[in-house]
C-alpha cells in the first residue's frame, strides 16, 4: 500500500489503553445503529460501526448522486470531525458529499457542510461543533466508470473536549508529524511507544529517548500509545 504522509489529531486522550480498543471515535457505539439507501448483497449498513476491519457497507451500484448512509447514535452528541474510511477499496470513496444533521431522523433541515471525498479516507472537519442524535451523508457526485461507493468504517467524533478528552494534570502534550517522522513534545524520557491497528494488532513498539521515532506505516488509521512515568497518553494517528 503507499506511503505517504502522517496527519494526526490535534487532542490527547488521556487514558490506559487496551489492545483490543476498537476504535470508535470518541463514543461507544454499541447501540448506533446505520440506515443507508440501499446496500449490496451482505454488506449491510451496519457494518460501518461494527469495529471490524474485514466487514463494509457498500452501495452495490455506480455513484450517480443521491445515494444516502445515516447513522443514529442513540442519543444526542457532540461532535466536529467525521471520517469516512475506505482504505481497502480506496477508489470507493464519495466523489461529492454533504452532510446533514437532525434531532429525530426526520426533518434534516439545511446542508451543514459539502464538499468532495478522497480516496481511501475523506476527513471532514467540520467549521463549528454540533450536537445531534442522527448524521446522514449523501453521496452528490458521479463517476463515469463503474465505481460503488463503500464505507469500510465511519467514525463520528469530538476533538474538542467535550466527550472526555482531558490533559493529563494539564500537562501538555504534542504530537506532530512529518513523512515517515513522528515529533513529541511534553513527553518524560525514556518513555515506551506503542503503535497498533483498528484490529487491535500491535505494529510498532519502540523505547522513546528523543523527541522523535522513525516510522514506516501502511495507509489507514491507528492508535499510538505512549507510557512515560507514571502517565499514558493514547491518541489516533491518520497515515494518508
Amino acid at each position: 500500500m503507499k506511503k505517504s504522509t502522517l496527519l494526526l489529531t490535534a487532542s490527547i486522550l488521556c487514558c490506559l489503553f487496551c489492545a483490543q480498543l476498537k476504535a470508535q471515535g470518541n463514543y461507544d457505539r454499541t447501540y448506533w445503529k446505520a440506515t443507508a439507501s440501499m446496500a449490496e448483497g451482505e454488506n449491510v449498513p451496519q457494518h460501518i460501526i461494527d469495529g471490524d476491519r474485514y466487514s463494509r457497507w457498500t452501495s452495490g451500484q455506480a455513484q450517480t448522486g443521491g445515494e444516502w448512509i445515516a447513522v443514529d447514535m442513540f442519543r444526542a452528541q457532540t461532535f466536529n470531525r467525521i471520517i469516512i474510511d475506505n482504505d481497502e477499496s480506496a477508489n470507493d470513496y464519495p466523489r461529492g458529499y454533504e452532510i446533514y444533521v437532525s434531532d429525530d431522523g426526520d426533518n434534516w433541515g439545511d446542508v451543514v457542510m459539502s464538499g468532495n471525498g478522497t480516496p481511501g479516507l475523506t476527513i471532514i472537519n467540520l467549521p463549528v461543533a454540533l450536537t445531534a442524535q442522527h448524521v446522514k451523508i449523501v453521496q452528490t457526485g458521479s463517476v463515469d466508470e463503474f465505481v460503488w461507493w463503500t464505507i469500510k468504517e465511519l467514525y463520528i467524533e469530538n476533538t474538542q473536549g467535550e466527550s472526555g478528552i482531558k490533559k493529563v494534570n494539564d500537562r501538555p502534550v504534542t504530537i506532530a508529524a512529518k513523512e515517515g517522522q513522528i515529533l513529541f513534545q511534553g513527553v518524560s524520557f525514556p518513555a515506551k511507544v506503542e503503535i497498533h491497528n483498528l484490529s487491535g494488532q500491535k505494529v510498532k513498539t519502540a523505547s522513546l529517548r528523543q523527541n522523535t521515532l522513525n516510522v514506516d506505516l501502511n495507509t489507514g488509521i491507528y492508535i499510538i500509545n505512549i507510557e512515560s512515568g507514571h502517565h499514558s497518553y493514547s491518541q489516533k494517528i491518520i497515515i494518508r
